[in-house]
């Protein structure tokens, strides 16, 4: 769109948190803010944002940095209170929520209606448990977040 000096009537944009909010040349992107490039180029932005999902340094957003941007232009904001994507109570929904805030309550009674949901204290323990049930059943993996060091090359990685 830039390069030919175009504009969109309507943007939709999904995992907002991840525009860069500064530049990156190392993916051609020399401007100061990438929501704020969108925002020119655009009659109408909607977006959807989680401010606990900042990957990396470059895409550094929080509310108040959103909200500098934002009140600039008339707009609404709307909360997305229920994780549709997960077949889990209410109460297993708000459990996860607390927990991503820091606060840890006791699990609810249902936690495990739907999910084999364990929590572990031994990471090794966990580590074991997920190499047996792989070889029992397949599809087990360990997942990370992008907090642990990235190395590519072809090789296994362990975190420990």
């Amino acid at each position: 769109m830039d390069k030919k000096k175009e504009h969109a009537d309507i943007v939709v944009i999904d995992e907002a948190h991840l525009l860069l909010s500064k530049p990156d040349h190392y993916n051609n992107f020399y401007f100061q803010n990438h929501l704020q490039e969108i925002i020119n180029r655009a009659r109408v932005v909607i977006l959807v944002f989680d401010q606990y999902q900042v990957l990396r340094m470059k895409s550094l957003w929080t509310l108040q940095r959103l909200e500098k941007i934002t009140h600039h232009y008339p707009h609404q904001d709307y909360f997305l209170r229920h994780q549709f994507r997960m077949t889990a109570s209410d109460d297993l929904i708000k459990w996860f929520n607390d927990f991503t805030t820091g606060k840890l309550t006791k699990l609810p009674t249902d936690a495990r209606r739907n999910y084999d949901f364990r929590i572990y204290d031994d990471e090794e323990k966990m580590r074991q448990e997920i190499v047996k049930r792989n070889a029992e059943v397949g599809l087990f993996r360990i997942l990370s977040t992008s907090g642990y060091p990235s190395i590519l090359d072809g090789g296994k990685h362990y975190i420990t």
